[in-house]
């Protein structure tokens, strides 16, 4: 009997099949569904198992979403899903469904089966849809305009995301309690699974890509706005004891700002309930900052290593293609030359994709907002009132850093520093016209006071943002004259930046000996920038009277300079030397491949370090020529004063002897040589220090002194017209008052003759004139002596213990000994004098 009542074969989809193919149907035609019959569902169903009626539905526009990409039809989901959203009931539901947060869910896992992870996940990252990359087109260099219209195309599809993405989150947010808790719970969730996307080195297989989190991120941002406002007016709201007891956010494998291991454990194990409750405000604020460290940020990171290996591979592709050119390129690196093409054509697709999210001036300029309320944050938990930024903050602060402050995860103070870096690098217009104060203010007050930043590199990327907010062109704008101007900076810019050209010296890194020339580097051209404003100036003075610390600086100043410039100039050396060698065209095609292949390796590195060492080399003895037209003391004192002359007669000596022509290499200003600069800079160093104590000390210089070198100086200063008569004038006069000390000292050593063993001190074997007895390893050394060395090593320096100034004795009765010797001495020369002339008379 069945054939008597067929059976209608449909291939119309029934049940939430049906709804979801309606929903992404266009509006308003008659395939879509009519949102009147939506609510009505959701008016019947509201507390009848609603969440499981919705679960297919969202499912299956999800799965539309899955598949569909930033060069697709991304909207057509996203709208279907706002339609859902905006009935209330279904906002308030939705959140309940089984696939809103899988807990067993991985981090790649939860951008594909979580409810909202599918349109999360749409992303301009080649690394998520290679897709993208069709948008640049092809070649290793490409059409400008081009690039710049393929990325204003994905930051108008990917801006139209965000904008969609938050409605559909406000409103779930908007529709009560329960299901508020449960979206803040699924962006948890979602820091958590992605913990490992802040690590130095990241396996993409096991965290979410880069688009899913910077999508999140942007959201999170938008709800920030409300409370970005100019005057900061709900910073009250946001707790200070949010990561108190049992943190939402797990920073218990983070390093702390300045806590100890003991506070950080009694802090952690403390009751929450202690704590003020984070409401909404504080969640967004503190989600935003944490996902801003495992997204942006570390993109950040991820560009700035990018940029150095596609670098590096664009030289030597380069390279090989000048010998192309030149016609002296082998079978094998014609070979290499078309595999470079092959990887820098793939290199540079990714970094126009790269670059169309994270240089998005919209996105920086949000951020911009979003890391200057952190900094007010900050400021005003370590302000003893509380009351920044409404009032400002007194100086100094206490020793003891707040509890609440010293407990903060690192992280933060690293990602504020990094994003201005990143953005005053490659995108300074994004904050030309903006208030620097918060920044300015934030970088001085952790400069200036120690102890509440424990991390030294951490300090030096604060010098470092200092340095890079007047660099190059910018440097007479807005972001400059704040260093000149606002109230911070004239008062604690000179002692922060002095102080920490010291303290770097040991950052605790391994890489640190090479660190702190790079930070000395941005100190310099800090102080440099500044030297011209007298209030400035006047706070340098202030501090060269801090004889110790000062004494310090200076040892340190010329402790690099003598370094730099050695290296440096060592380099040029040796690039000469290869130069001369390729040169000579047949003997340099007649060695072998390999040989050649590594002189090229070894100029390469050559000519990288010589530009290092001699621009920091250039730096270091422009800042002593210009410190010491206002300040001498220091640099005349017995534990420096030497030194310094022997750095500088030993520099002069290569400047204008036979040794600069092993440094005429080609192009030198690709090196940044300037003998005729640097030479004056020296001289100038002269001339400012001319008074009796430097004459002295120039004068026992019996390595490099000569005055042949200074008269030769003077010819070429003169020749080349780089100083006054007047200033050539007092150079000579300098020189004939050092042969008359160096004359008179040849007769005082004839009037004292052969000095007893006991009276010369170990280290310079030299006559002690200040004795004074180590504790620990009760030797006799000169004053000036041991304070030299103490300068650059704080330990004895005959056993290694530790050794301060203040533990030496005076060894009174050696002094006497020496001083009765010496009076002996010459009673004996004038006796002897006397006998000689009464012979002579006779």
């Amino acid at each position: 009997m069945p054939e008597m009542f067929p059976q209608i074969q449909s291939t119309m989809p029934l049940g939430a099949a049906q709804v979801v193919e309606r929903l992404l149907a266009e509006p308003d035609t008659p395939q879509s569904i009519p949102v009147e019959f939506l609510k009505d569902i959701a008016t019947r169903f509201q507390n009848d198992d609603l969440e499981n009626i919705l679960q297919p539905i969202v499912t299956g526009i999800g799965a539309k979403a899955r598949t569909a990409t930033i060069l697709t039809d991304w909207r057509t989901p996203l709208r279907a899903l706002l339609t859902l959203i905006e009935i209330p009931e279904f906002a308030a539901a939705i959140p309940r469904i089984g696939s809103w947060n899988p807990t067993n869910a991985t981090a790649p896992q939860i951008a594909i089966v979580s409810a909202l992870g599918p349109f999360f996940k749409t992303s301009g990252f080649l690394l998520d849809d290679p897709t993208v990359g069709e948008l640049f087109g092809t070649g290793i260099k490409r059409n400008k305009a081009d690039v710049r219209g393929a990325s204003n195309g994905l930051r108008v599809a990917t801006h139209g995301i965000n904008s969609s993405l938050f409605q559909v989150v406000d409103k779930i947010v908007r529709a009560g309690a329960d299901p508020k808790e449960r979206m803040l719970d699924y962006f948890y969730s979602v820091l958590s699974k992605n913990e490992r996307r802040a690590q130095m080195q990241v396996d993409r297989a096991t965290v979410s890509g880069d688009g899913f989190i910077y999508n999140i991120t942007e959201v999170l941002m938008k709800f920030c706005d409300p409370f970005m406002d100019d005057k900061y007016s709900k910073i009250d709201k946001i707790s200070t004891t949010f990561f108190k007891g049992q943190s939402k956010i797990d920073i218990s494998k983070e390093t702390r700002i300045c806590a100890s291991k003991d506070t950080v454990e009694a802090y952690s194990s403390g009751s929450s309930s202690s704590a003020a409750p984070a409401g909404f405000i504080s969640e967004i604020f503190f989600l935003t900052l944490v996902f801003h460290h495992i997204g942006v940020s570390r993109s950040y990171v991820d560009y700035k290593r990018f940029l150095k290996d596609y670098q590096e591979m664009m030289d030597q592709y380069e390279q090989l293609k000048q010998q192309e050119t030149a016609g002296q390129i082998s079978v094998e690196n014609g070979l290499m030359i078309k595999r470079y093409e092959v990887q820098l054509e793939k290199m540079a697709t990714y970094r126009f994709s790269m670059e169309s999210q994270i240089l998005d001036p919209i996105v920086l300029g949000h951020s911009f907002q979003f890391y200057n309320l952190v900094m007010v944050w900050l400021l005003r938990l370590v302000d003893p009132a509380h009351a920044y930024p409404r009032s400002p903050i007194k100086l100094p602060l206490p020793e003891q850093a707040p509890e609440n402050f010293a407990v903060l995860p690192e992280y933060i103070i690293e990602d504020i520093v990094e994003f201005f870096l990143f953005v005053l690098r490659h995108s300074p217009e994004t904050i030309a016209s903006s208030s620097l104060d918060e920044l300015l203010t934030f970088t001085m007050l952790f400069l200036i006071t120690p102890g509440y930043i424990k991390n030294p590199h951490l300090k030096a990327k604060l010098v470092e943002v200092r340095h890079l907010t007047y660099y190059g062109e910018r440097n007479n704008d807005t972001l400059g004259i704040k260093l000149n101007t606002h109230p911070m900076a004239l008062q604690c810019l000179i002692p922060a930046i002095m102080t920490f050209y010291v303290e770097v010296e040991n950052t605790g890194r391994h890489s640190q000996f090479y660190d702190k020339f790079n930070i000395r580097y941005n100190i310099s051209q800090i102080l440099k920038f500044v030297w011209t404003n007298p209030i400035h100036r006047d706070m340098v003075k202030a501090e060269s009277k801090k004889s110790e610390s000062f004494v310090r600086f200076a040892n340190l100043l010329m402790n690099d300079t003598t370094y730099l410039l050695d290296e440096g100039l060592t380099k040029l050396a040796e690039i000469r030397e290869i130069e001369v060698e390729m040169e000579d065209t047949a003997t340099w095609q007649g060695k072998t491949p390999e040989y050649r292949k590594e002189r090229e390796g070894l100029l390469r590195t050559a000519q990288r370090q010589a530009s290092s060492y001699i621009a920091l080399g250039n730096e270091t003895v422009n800042m002593l020529s210009y410190l010491t037209v206002e300040i001498k003391e220091p640099f005349l004192t017995a534990e420096i004063v030497d030194r310094l002359v022997t750095m500088l007669d030993y520099n002069l000596v290569i400047l204008v002897g036979e040794k600069m022509s092993t440094l005429k290499v080609k192009n030198p200003e690709e090196y940044r040589f300037q003998p005729r600069v640097l030479l004056s800079d020296i001289i100038d160093i002269y001339l400012h220090l001319d008074c009796p104590t430097f004459i002295a000390a120039l004068s026992r210089d019996d390595r490099s002194y000569k005055a042949s070198i200074f008269y030769k100086a003077s010819d070429i200063l003169e020749g080349r017209q780089l100083k006054s008569q007047d200033e050539i004038a007092k150079l000579k006069r300098l020189v004939h008052k050092v042969e008359d000390v160096r004359q008179q000292g040849v007769e005082d050593e004839d009037e004292l003759g052969e000095v007893p063993d006991e009276f010369l001190d170990p280290l310079m074997f030299t006559l002690m004139e200040d004795p004074v007895l180590l504790p620990t390893s009760n030797i006799s050394i000169d004053r000036s002596t041991i304070k030299s060395h103490l300068l650059s090593d704080a330990t004895d320096p005959f056993n290694r213990m530790p050794l301060n100034i203040k533990d030496v004795i005076d060894n009174v009765e050696l002094r006497e000994q020496i001083q009765a010797w010496k009076s002996t001495q010459r009673n004996k020369r004038q006796r002897t004098s006397t006998t000689e002339h009464m012979d002579v008379d006779e």
